[in-house]
């Protein structure tokens, strides 16, 4: 029952949110990229951002997440998902495992400013990400 709720949850903000190219499938571009490292227990500053051209599927049908871009094509499987909605920001947040079989998150924020974060415990991916229009 969880679990259905969750994808109900995800389905709407995905909708909400982004472009429906097929049942159940979303596509944000991200645009640029930040990176941050954990080293000895302290977090580094996160580096200056960098122009990115990273493409974020979300297939609801297959519950993985894919990420497309000039050098590598990445798909994470979907194992769990919570949502968090605030007055001005919608939050999800994917427990994922990799094509490695390691285990990451996947943060996509929605707000003002919409970002999407991509963390493996000790190295945080953060992109600018904007919504796929025709």
């Amino acid at each position: 029952m969880i679990l259905q709720f969750n994808r109900l949850f995800l389905l709407l903000f995905l909708l909400l949110f982004g472009k429906v190219y097929s049942q159940g499938t979303i596509q944000f571009r991200g645009y640029s990229i930040a990176k941050s490292e954990l080293t000895n227990g302290v977090w580094s500053d996160w580096s200056a951002p960098k122009t990115n051209n990273t493409l974020f599927v979300f297939d609801l049908d297959n519950q993985q997440i894919k990420m497309y871009n000039e050098l590598y094509t990445e798909k994470f499987q979907i194992i769990n998902s919570t949502t968090e909605e605030q007055t001005d920001k919608f939050t999800l947040n994917c427990v994922c495992i990799d094509m490695n079989g390691v285990e990451c998150t996947i943060t996509c924020i929605v707000s003002y400013e919409n970002k999407l974060f991509l963390n493996y415990g000790n190295y945080v991916e953060g992109y600018g990400i904007s919504r796929v229009l025709n």
